[in-house]
């Protein structure tokens, strides 16, 4: 076993107050009031704000693809300078266009920002090399490969981190767009699934018992299920022969793979579940050959959420919690639809767009589990604000310059950094607290984590509550009961440290910044 390099881990809680650790990230996302166009808006649990006039006047900047790197807040928006649409971020006060990557009024519109070994990494198009991919190191924005030389660019996009390397999809020019990968030096195409230059286009990368599965056509099964092990890819072929299933989204909840598709039986898209074996349609929501319009997958509580519709209702929010798939809640009453678009976990709530049918638009609501309400009418009247492209966040500065900050993602986006097995550690770590266990190991599919009661090895004396170890990297876990307990920095443990225990479960992660130096993570992965 490797033991820690030695991190005084819990010297953070001097430099942040109670009210930092105890307030919730704050929720980010695009909205239009209907006077200063599509701009950058927040909610902080109570009032939802304009955060940033990044383009004055009713044009708006339109701010997309919102991301959470090197404690600020990124995302592509267009401002009145002149240089179309470009990378920007966002520090809690001011919104900085931080690169003109297409010089010139056209802009680069840089796309599907993803973090991936301390960078952050994107798509855009400089006006000559076409779109590729790029990165972004906090200073400089660049070029990392021309995939498909000259003007045309290989459009990469639905990025995924897998096996410590970043996966996308990709058109070199002559095999059509197929799953590539990238190292953090060179660019490989892993697999020309679809042979010739016709494409497979790989879509919803996402990693289930480390494998990375993605909607895919090899020209024989049709648009399917596909999987790739590192090595070679495998299909997944839930609608027998070249019919297609249409898979278009995919999410890991309870040790399974769900996603919506077409079994091809007669009863249209529904929701299916894939356990590394076996597929199986979970429920038939809309009965009939009609298709249930399953979509934006989000957990919260340890139940599955999304879009559905009936037949009935409309398309409503409905959950599902490893047994029975019921309506959640019927925001706009009736066969009108409310189309509950995007939830995202913020302050133990899910947080949506959707249209209520009370004469507001399509604005921000909630759920806490029980019922929907909501909470702003951010452009006033019939006129809908469309908020989207929620992200939670908020920043603290300790004492010595070190920035301090959370981050809320639910867990459907959790694994940024993280593979599946360990975000079903993190959950597992939380449900077994919750039932008063503490076993020497527990057993995820066929891994055994072993656990660890008190200090880490090398750090004796050091309060930091449980931890668990996987393969020499240690799982940090506050325990309860350590008020007023001193810290190895001076002061104490706020109250309630039992907050801490809940951060893993549903997904904030709790980070020590330091510029020039290795993240330190408390509540995530630490690297040995």
């Amino acid at each position: 076993m490797k033991t820690l390099k030695i991190v005084i881990m819990v010297v953070m809680f001097s430099f942040v107050s109670l009210n930092s650790l105890c307030a919730a990230p704050i929720l980010y996302f695009q909205a239009n009031d209907g006077t200063t166009g599509v701009e950058l808006w927040s909610y902080d649990g109570t009032t939802a704000t304009r955060t940033a006039d990044i383009y004055p006047g009713s044009y708006g900047s339109a701010p997309y693809s919102l991301k959470v790197y090197d404690g600020k807040l990124y995302f592509r928006a267009e401002g009145a300078d002149g240089a179309g649409t470009e990378l920007y971020s966002y520090d809690g006060t001011t919104a900085t266009r931080v690169a003109d990557i297409r010089t010139g009024s056209i802009g680069s519109v840089p796309e599907e920002l993803i973090v991936y070994n301390n960078k952050l990494y994107f798509q855009a198009n400089d006006g000559t090399t076409g779109t590729e991919l790029w990165s972004y190191d906090g200073i400089t924005a660049t070029r990392v490969a021309d995939i498909c030389p000259g003007a045309t660019g290989s459009g990469c996009n639905s990025f995924a981190v897998y096996n410590n390397k970043l996966y996308f999809k990709a058109y070199d020019g002559t095999t059509g767009n197929e799953l590539w990968s990238y190292d953090g030096t060179s660019v490989t195409r892993v697999a020309d699934i679809y042979p010739g230059s016709t494409s497979s286009s790989p879509n919803q990368l996402t990693v289930y018992n480390d494998k990375l599965y993605f909607s895919a056509t090899d020209a024989t099964s049709g648009v399917e299920l596909l999987s790739y092990d590192g090595t070679s890819v495998s299909v997944v072929d839930i609608n027998p022969g070249s019919a297609n299933s249409n898979v278009s989204e995919m999410v890991v909840y309870d040790d399974k793979l769900y996603l919506n598709a077409d079994g091809g039986d007669g009863v249209g898209v529904e929701l299916w579940s894939y356990d590394g074996t076996t597929t199986t349609r979970v429920a038939d929501i809309n009965s009939g050959p009609n298709s249930s319009s399953v979509a934006y997958f989000s957990i919260y509580n340890d139940t599955l959420y999304f879009q559905a519709t009936d037949g009935t209702t409309g398309v409503e929010l409905w959950s599902y919690d490893g047994t029975t798939v019921e309506l959640a809640a019927d925001i706009y009453a009736g066969a009108n639809s409310s189309s509950p678009f995007f939830p995202t976990l913020y302050d133990n709530k899910l947080y949506f767009r959707a249209n209520g049918g009370d004469g507001a638009g399509a604005e921000l609501w909630s759920y806490d589990g029980t019922s929907a309400i909501r909470v702003a009418d951010i452009r006033t009247g019939s006129g809908s604000s469309s908020p989207y492209q929620f992200t939670g966040f908020d920043s603290v500065a300790g004492d010595d310059g070190t920035i301090y900050h959370t981050i809320g993602d639910n867990l459907t986006y959790f694994g940024l950094n993280y593979t599946d097995e360990e975000i079903d550690m993190l959950s597992a770590m939380y449900r077994l607290w919750k039932d008063g266990e503490s076993p020497s190991e527990v057993t995820i599919g066929d891994v055994v984590w072993n656990y660890i009661a008190g200090d880490l090895p090398g750090q004796e004396g050091h309060i930091i509550g449980d931890s668990w170890e996987y393969e020499g990297k240690y799982y940090i876990y506050l325990g309860s009961g350590l008020e007023g307990e001193p810290l190895s920095g001076g002061g104490d443990v706020p109250e309630p440290s039992t907050l801490l225990l809940l951060l893993p479960f549903i997904g904030f992660r709790l980070r020590k910044m330091r510029k020039g130096s290795a993240n330190k993570k408390i509540g995530g992965k630490l690297s040995s």
